[in-house]
């Protein structure tokens, strides 16, 4: 069930159980004339109203999950997609969209959760440590990484999770910084890695904030974002409303798209009962090699193109 239609629900549900609060309270309990019929009669319409509205909730759910099959089928067919769930991302949305991804021909050879020293800059000594003993030795990925912590970091886990078409293979370097990830605890993932992908799913929670903790947070992901960008054929961020706020990952990836290089394009409708469908057409067009920006910007919604009969 998606995020909105749980809260939906759960305003709808609390609504029915103030209007019960009224009735028993506030309305026939302080007449006189009011007898227990008329209550049990107005609780069981009330009951029976609330039942109505799940099931009708239930077939909405299986209704939309059929339909946006149907949109999806053969939008990715052939793509490799890395999917990278970043801190505070629930896994049903990373099971979501594996799964959106699969129903639309494409494949999920690694799914990295980063965990949360990762993006911790109180824990940048640490990270930068990791940085510099997994480059060690690769000459070629030491010159490109930068000299920032997080650019190196960022490019270790760019090198072993991610690759341009052609060049999707698990070779040697990916193997040794897939051990030195994992050793060091700064991400996770979730069964075995066969090989890369081509294409970059990053999804965030949604923090944001104009304190410092926030924007260097923000800073970090950014950071990479632009590693995956460079060493893959694309890259879509996707996450809530609340993500293109100040502080949050979309917004900083939107307000300075020439510090992430690449193709990327951003979602911030996660949590939509649209939000897998908007998302797979988006990597069809960084697949294209185009970027874009989808969802809700202001007061304008925009779609990916093809989602939208006529474009």
């Amino acid at each position: 069930m998606s995020l909105l239609r749980r809260y939906a629900f759960g305003i709808l549900v609390v609504a029915v159980a103030f209007a019960v609060g009224i009735a028993l309270g506030g309305g026939p309990l302080q007449e006189t004339s009011a007898n227990d019929g008329d209550l049990a009669e107005r609780s069981s319409e009330l009951a029976d109203q609330v039942a109505t509205l799940e099931a009708n909730q239930r077939f909405d759910e299986a209704f939309g999950k059929a339909a946006s099959r149907g949109l999806l089928g053969g939008r990715l067919q052939g793509e490799s997609v890395t999917v990278v769930a970043l801190p505070g991302v629930e896994e049903s949305e990373v099971s979501a969209m594996t799964e959106a991804i699969h129903a639309a021909g494409g494949s999920v050879p690694a799914t990295v959760l980063v965990q949360p020293d990762y993006t911790d800059a109180a824990k940048k000594t640490y990270v930068d440590s990791v940085a510099t003993n997994s480059l060690r030795g690769f000459e070629t990925l030491e010159a490109s990484a930068g000299s920032s912590t997080y650019s190196r970091i960022g490019t270790v886990q760019a090198r072993a999770y991610t690759g341009h078409s052609g060049s999707l293979t698990l070779d040697d370097i990916a193997v040794k910084l897939d051990g030195q990830l994992r050793g060091a605890k700064l991400v996770r993932l979730e069964g075995d890695l066969a090989r890369r992908g081509s294409l970059v799913l990053v999804l965030t929670a949604g923090d944001h904030g104009d304190d410092e903790v926030a924007q260097a947070r923000a800073s970090i992901e950014t950071d990479l974002v632009s590693a995956l960008a460079t060493r893959s054929d694309g890259v879509v961020v996707v996450g809530p409303a609340t993500s293109s706020l100040e502080g949050g990952l979309i917004d900083a990836v939107r307000a300075n798209p020439d510090d992430v290089p690449g193709t990327v394009a951003t979602v911030n409708v996660a949590g939509t009962p649209a939000a897998d469908v908007t998302t797979v057409y988006a990597m069809k067009v960084v697949a294209g090699g185009n970027a874009g920006n989808f969802g809700v910007s202001g007061d304008k919604v925009v779609m990916p193109p093809g989602l939208v009969p006529g474009q």
